[in-house]
């Protein structure tokens, strides 16, 4: 049986407010009936749970995510190492933050997994006064953008990791609702989490049939090889970006292909892009390869005539083959493998032009590499789906959870009312 040290309430240093009258001034005229302002201090009290370090054969510490993402276990530490002479020991139900972190919205609800955990002094914790509030409910504010704003504005100090003290963080500004409100907000967001999860899975194991089933039409359709050069070329043309022609043409630098999907993200034009190296230009449905760390698997097909970094091989496949088909070949993970050991480098591994045109791969006539093609654009179809489903209601849940909490709004009752009044 684990002994727990006592928890120690500590006399806050923040003086509570007579309570409001039924006619409260700092009550908003837009907030709702039952809903009140209130500072963190009335909902949460400072308390100690000190653990001398030489009781203890090892320690197991826990730090808390950036932007409220949670508490999570860190690495175990023999007790020998430790330099502090005590530690914190965190308890399910604890409220924390990481003092340092506080700009960087590093607060969280501590769970059962990480219950009995330890933190440093930089980690106050705190109890939750039951009768008020939820430590769930607590969660969902540190989730919002106002809060988050209001404490990184009341940290202190010079550099990035300004402190926010406690007395400074219980007398953050909150408004409350009545408890079966607070209760119905967290139960509408955890549907919300919920569905998120159950489309990330989906978008998880439609990618893994993908890959699985890529690497399986293309490599194991065919015993005969041939040198990559026999069925690509790499095309296009150094220009420079800062040419007038060239500047407005929309720019893919390799970081702005995903890796292992090839979807592109935030590509902006060459003038945008402030780049002034020479750039390979490409016309519409060219392969853009990455030649840096093929590792990480970057081949994109834009659907425009642009430019992209001299860092990629941009290539179209030879006579009628397929374009698509050639793409799935160079993301797919036995070509992948093949290009890793011919990189060279040891810091940033490159894969230099002769050795990607003499990688061997599958002989695959047209009417085969279009079968091919069909069927893995129904799988990525289908993780794109899915990934495009948990992105909404990415969105709607960090829209929603400030609107519900300002207190200007009515909280649904359900998450299938919630999805009526969002259609």
């Amino acid at each position: 049986m684990r002994l727990s040290p006592p928890s120690v309430r500590l006399r806050s240093e923040w003086t509570p407010r007579e309570p409001p009258s039924t006619s409260d001034s700092r009550k908003p005229a837009s907030m709702r009936d039952g809903w009140k302002q209130a500072v963190l201090a009335e909902v949460l009290t400072e308390i100690q749970r000190p653990v001398p370090v030489s009781s203890l054969t090892e320690v197991r510490f826990a730090g808390v995510r950036w932007y409220a993402e949670g508490v999570y276990a860190r690495e175990t530490v023999r007790a020998g190492e430790v330099k502090t002479a005590t530690v914190t020991e965190l308890r399910s139900g604890d409220i924390t933050y990481n003092r340092m972190w506080a700009t960087k919205a590093s607060f969280g609800l501590v769970g059962d997994d990480v219950d009995g955990c330890h933190v440093t002094n930089d980690f106050p914790i705190f109890e939750v006064n039951e009768a008020e509030t939820t430590g769930r409910y607590v969660e969902l504010i540190f989730q919002t953008t106002p809060f988050q704003a209001e404490a990184a504005a009341r940290a202190t100090g010079t550099t990035e990791r300004r402190r926010l003290k406690q007395r400074d963080f219980l007398s953050i500004p909150i408004v409350l609702p009545k408890l079966a409100e607070q209760r119905r907000a967290v139960d509408l967001i955890t549907a919300l989490d919920e569905a998120i999860e159950a489309a990330g899975q989906e978008a998880e194991a439609a990618h893994a049939a993908l890959e699985d089933v890529r690497d399986l039409l293309i490599w194991g359709r065919s015993e005969v090889r041939v040198a990559l050069r026999e069925v690509a070329a790499v095309v296009g043309r150094l220009v420079s970006p800062m040419e007038p022609e060239f500047a407005s043409l929309p720019h893919i630098g390799t970081d702005r292909i995903e890796s292992g999907t090839g979807v592109l993200h935030g590509v902006i034009s060459a003038a945008q892009d402030r780049v002034i190296s020479g750039k390979y230009l490409h016309e519409p449905r060219t392969v853009i390869y990455s030649k840096i760390r093929p590792n990480l698997r970057k081949v994109a097909v834009p659907d425009w005539r642009g430019l992209c970094s001299a860092d990629a091989y941009p290539l179209l496949p030879l006579g009628s083959d397929d374009v698509d088909y050639l793409s799935q070949l160079l993301i797919s993970r036995p070509f992948t493998a093949e290009a890793v050991s011919r990189s060279g480098r040891t810091k940033m591994p490159k894969i230099n032009r002769a050795d990607l045109m003499s990688i061997e791969v599958p002989s695959l006539d047209s009417a085969e590499q279009a079968k091919v093609s069909t069927t893995l654009s129904s799988l990525s179809n289908a993780r794109d789906a899915a990934r495009a489903t948990a992105q909404t209601l990415g969105a709607l849940r960090a829209n929603l959870l400030t609107v519900i909490l300002s207190g200007e709004h009515e909280i649904p009752a359900t998450y299938d009312a919630l999805l009526e009044e969002v259609a």
